[in-house]
């Protein structure tokens, strides 16, 4: 289904079977482990020291790029460069996972738009704002994307295991370098400024998830819940925004742009194939931020915010229908 917008790079197609697949093309032959980087001159010396050999290449018009293997005992990774900018990176990832890999770690350079980054110090991104174009292909349009958080906890747990100094942080990526004007910087500093010390957080995590920015400068969306089964039968609530809808009495289409794909409801969709989406009135909002603080596996949502779930026959009926 597309999604159409009044510009183009606002539109989004839910269909994920393109006309051009890389595995159309390609063989599987990489392991399974990849390590994409943009320091070339790092990685041609540790190619030299280690005398790594190529074991494919991604290839283009422009250049053929190499493809490298390096083994430590029986495990074997392979280690690559990317072409500059999103298209191109895309691009790398698209076929390399047509060649095999399935886990990827990204490093390279990148400038600082604030005075208190060092030349050489490590940092993990948490967040990206979408200055792009080419995300916009992948996912939905929304101003930022939030980096898996299981993914980012083992980065930092793994580096701080390795007492290696770094910090986190977020990136703004943009196709045009030569674009990048002093007022377009001064607008992403200012995103950036510190988090306020007198802000209290609504839910656990509000700011983990969301940026103190996005919380209070946001467009204002209608609040709803989502309410699903959990896989041990419980009912869960999901207090949700940041989505939009439209349709008719012929067919309804609900936009939830902020419903991450690692999220228990999003699973609970997946499996059960049903959801319900409630507008409630606001005098049910206490309610349902009572449903934020119980929400592990074993809690019955419905019950923390005082709802009452439907009989075991009304459930059936619903999920036939």
């Amino acid at each position: 289904m597309i999604v159409k917008n009044q510009y183009p790079i606002c539109e989004f197609d839910t269909n994920k079977n393109p006309i051009i697949h890389p595995a159309s093309f390609l063989t599987e032959s990489l392991p399974k482990k990849c390590i994409i980087t943009y320091l070339r001159k790092e990685l041609e010396r540790f190619v030299e020291e280690n005398k790594l050999p190529i074991i494919g290449h991604l290839n283009s018009e422009v250049f053929d790029i190499p493809i490298y293997e390096y083994a430590t005992g029986t495990d074997k990774l392979c280690i690559t460069m990317a072409l500059c900018g999103a298209p191109g990176a895309a691009v790398a990832l698209e076929e390399l996972y047509a060649m095999g890999c399935e886990t990827f770690i990204v490093c390279g350079g990148a400038g600082a738009l604030t005075n208190d980054s060092k030349v050489g110090e490590i940092i993990v991104p948490l967040s990206a704002i979408r200055d792009e174009g080419t995300s916009y292909h992948y996912l939905t349009p929304f101003r930022e994307i939030e980096c898996h958080q299981e993914t980012a906890r083992k980065v930092i747990s793994s580096l701080k295991e390795m007492e290696v100094p770094f910090k986190t942080g977020k990136t703004w990526t943009s196709d045009a370098i030569y674009r990048e004007t002093p007022d377009m910087i001064a607008m992403k500093i200012e995103i950036e400024k510190d988090f306020p010390q007198y802000f209290r957080p609504a839910y656990p995590e509000e700011f983990e998830l969301f940026h103190h920015f996005e919380v209070t400068a946001g467009i204002p969306t209608v609040l709803f819940a989502i309410t699903t089964w959990k896989e041990n039968g419980k009912p869960n609530v999901c207090f949700h925004s940041w989505s939009c809808f439209h349709g008719d009495k012929t067919v309804f289409f609900a936009v939830m742009g902020n419903l991450y794909q690692h999220t228990h409801t999003y699973a609970n969709i997946q499996r059960e194939k049903c959801f319900c989406i409630n507008f409630l009135p606001i005098s049910y909002y206490d309610n349902l931020v009572k449903t934020i603080h119980h929400n592990e596996i074993d809690d019955d949502e419905f019950a923390a915010g005082g709802f009452t779930s439907l009989d075991k026959g009304t459930q059936d009926a619903v999920k036939k229908c």
